[in-house]
């Protein structure tokens, strides 16, 4: 994005500040919109699942860098949560220099701001599951306090 600005700059007359500045305006629109529309085109046609469940733990694969695969151990808690987009779970780990000693740069920058501010930076948007978010809560929640998957007996007295 900014090589096409520097670009769109350096081919303008440079006795014009006002179109230079029209230029990095432009090229900024230009440059940081198509790469939006990359990436959104991305995420709608990729056929893989968003989130895979099973007695060993989940993976959450919706952002472009997934956190990759979570064992049960490590999760300590789960809450269901309003967000703008509707139902979101966020999962709270006991301990993210598992997840985070993955990543580096800004992404590893991006979790840890998220990690000081919500407690977590594993959040699973309900709205695009075919589960619903109090089944979904439900499900983890079972997996965190029982993690090979058997429900405790139940007393049907």
């Amino acid at each position: 994005m900014a090589l096409g600005t520097l670009l769109l700059v350096w081919v303008l007359p440079q006795d014009n500040t006002f179109s230079a500045l029209m230029a990095i305006f432009i090229g900024t629109l230009l440059f940081g919109g198509l790469y939006s529309l990359i990436f959104s085109f991305i995420k709608i046609l990729r056929r893989r699942p968003v989130l895979l469940i099973d007695e060993h733990g989940f993976s959450e694969l919706l952002e472009l860098e997934p956190v990759g695969r979570i064992p049960w151990g490590y999760v300590s808690s789960c809450q269901l949560m309003n967000s703008k987009t509707g139902k979101t779970l966020a999962v709270y780990l006991k301990d993210y220099d598992f997840v985070l000693g993955k990543f580096q740069g800004y992404e590893r920058m991006h979790m840890t701001r998220a990690l000081s501010f919500y407690g977590t930076f594993i959040f699973i948007p309900c709205k695009n599951l075919s589960i619903r978010p109090k089944e979904l809560f439900t499900l983890f929640d079972d997996r965190i306090y029982n993690p090979d998957g058997n429900r405790a007996p139940q007393n049907l007295e």
